[in-house]
Formats: structure tokens, C-alpha cells, sequence
């Protein structure tokens, strides 16, 4: 029941990833041994906006899971793996499905109307940049399911953590910058692609950047202008 169109996803990914790049160059260069030697440039607001645009853009990936999810590819524990390579997205999360709330009885993605999307301690879902740098995220999202409408919202307590650094042959190796995040009322829905509205607050570097999910288009506040993200095509402005 993944109706993610993961070509759509990768175009809008690529271009955003490419951006990016520009930030390990810029700073430090997270695969270059010498680069710890060195001072850490700090971010910029832009910059932050640049690294909440790619996790949003995994999350986008992520989140519609809660409603979307179809057991039969998974066998106990229930499990998705994110592993495209040409998103450059690697990793495995867990749902937990359950019965009216967190502690509730177990139930199945069909029934469930609580939901727990998360990634086992000590795993990351990784990113992986063009220039050999990568993001690392960790994943703690709990969403309570309408099965009448066929929708399901992330509640406050959904949140987890951003690193940057290298990803070589299956190994993170952690970098410079890190970051936290979590979601405002993220809604999704059975029948679309894409998270249909709420929020993303992303804090890095003394910065805290929100993006706002709204089907196929995300945009980021920054102070000064937006960034407009089309997930479907790909195009990124600023206003």
C-alpha cells in the first residue's frame, strides 16, 4: 500500500541533497580526516533550512507508514525498510500498532488506532550526500489513527534526533553538526502521498527552522524568506 512514488521522491531529494553538498564543502568537509582538525564553521539560518529540507523529505517518505503500511511485506517485528538507493536513503524503522494508546493491547495495521514508527536503539536511518557526506536520523513518531476518515496525526512526544558525518560501507561515522527535531500535528492519510498538513520544528546551531507539510508541497519559514519545496517535480524556490 506504498503509493510513495519513490521517482517523484527522487527527484525532489536529488535537488535538494545537491544543495546540501554545498554545506559539507563549505564546512569542513565532513569525509575529510584533516577536516576535525580544523574549526567548525557555524550555520547559518540557510544552512539549517537546507538540513530540515532533507529530513523533511524523509519524513515525507516516512510518516504516511502510519496509515499506509501493509504487513504482509514485513514478517514479526512489523518493520519498513527506507533502503533506495536512488534516494540516497538507507535504513529500517518499526511500527508498533496498538489499541487507543501507547500502552493498549497489540493490534495489527488494519485495526490499530495507535501507532509507534521508530528505529531500534543504536540504528539510524541514513541519508547520503553526492559528496560522500551523509545524515544520520533517529525516529520516535506516535500517531493516533481515525479509521472512520482513514487518517492518522502525530502527537506532541513525536521527535528524534539528526546528525551529520560519512557513511561508508554500511558505517556512520558521526561529524560536526547535530540537531533535534519534532512534529506539530503531522497528519496523513490513506489515499495520498504525501503528508496532507502539519508541522516539522527543527532546531540546529541556535536556529530553529519550521517546515509546514501540505500534500506534495513543503515550505520552509526562515526569518527573511520562504523555501518551497514541490515534491512531485521537484522545483525549489524562494519567495
Amino acid at each position: 500500500m506504498n503509493r510513495i512514488r519513490n521517482n517523484d521522491m527522487a527527484r525532489g531529494l536529488a535537488l535538494i541533497v545537491i544543495c546540501l553538498a554545498g554545506l559539507w564543502l563549505i564546512s569542513g568537509c565532513e569525509s575529510d580526516p584533516v577536516a576535525p582538525q580544523d574549526e567548525v564553521p557555524s550555520l547559518d539560518q540557510e544552512d539549517v533550512a537546507w538540513q530540515a529540507s532533507v529530513l523533511a523529505l524523509a519524513l515525507a517518505k516516512v510518516t504516511p507508514q502510519a496509515i499506509q503500511f501493509d504487513a504482509r511485506k514485513s514478517d514479526p517485528p512489523l518493520s519498513y525498510s527506507l533502503d533506495d538507493p536512488g534516494l540516497g536513503l538507507f535504513g529500517t524503522v518499526f511500527l508498533d500498532y496498538r489499541m487507543d494508546a501507547e500502552d493498549g493491547p497489540h493490534a495489527t495495521p488494519d485495526d490499530g488506532t495507535f501507532v509507534r514508527i521508530y528505529t531500534e536503539s543504536g540504528e539510524l536511518a541514513v541519508i547520503k550526500t553526492p559528496v560522500g557526506g551523509a545524515v544520520a536520523m533517529t525516529f520516535d513518531l506516535k500517531a493516533t489513527i481515525d479509521r472512520d476518515d482513514d487518517t492518522a496525526v502525530f502527537i506532541e512526544g513525536s521527535s528524534g534526533t539528526y546528525e551529520t558525518g560519512t557513511y561508508e560501507d554500511g558505517e556512520f561515522t558521526l561529524g560536526h553538526y547535530s540537531a533535534t527535531f519534532q512534529l506539530d500535528n503531522l497528519a496523513v492519510d490513506l489515499n495520498q502521498e504525501f503528508p496532507v498538513a502539519g508541522y516539522l520544528i527543527f532546531t540546529s546551531g541556535g536556529h530553529t527552522i519550521v517546515v509546514e507539510f501540505g500534500g506534495n508541497i513543503l515550505t520552509v519559514h526562515l526569518e527573511s524568506m520562504e523555501l518551497t519545496i514541490n515534491l512531485t517535480t521537484g522545483e525549489i524556490t524562494k519567495t
